[in-house]
């Protein structure tokens, strides 16, 4: 059986809520997940100067940047990376 990976890169400030992305990924029987993870925008965009993820989960509002302006700045960054933009209450990620 050949099993597609894909890479991710979760970018949200919330530690338990990337654990959680982890954890569903983790159990997903769609393929394979390489994952990696920034806490801010300006660790995103680090990132995807040496990575070229196939998706981006994006949280807009980080400490360093929030709403449209962040979803921006990674689709400049990274055009051909799909980006899905999470919600989420830090209530229910843990």
């Amino acid at each position: 059986m050949d099993e597609s990976v894909y890479s991710v890169l979760v970018v949200e400030d919330s530690a338990a809520i990337r654990r959680k992305v982890s954890d569903l990924l983790a159990e997903s029987r769609l393929g394979r997940f390489v994952l990696e993870e920034a806490e801010d925008l300006a660790g995103a965009l680090a990132l995807l100067e040496v990575s070229h993820p196939d998706a981006v989960l994006l949280d807009l509002g980080l400490p360093d940047s929030t709403g449209m302006r962040t979803f921006n700045r990674v689709r400049v960054a990274r055009p051909e990376s799909a980006v899905v933009v999470l919600t989420a209450d830090d209530s229910d990620a843990s």
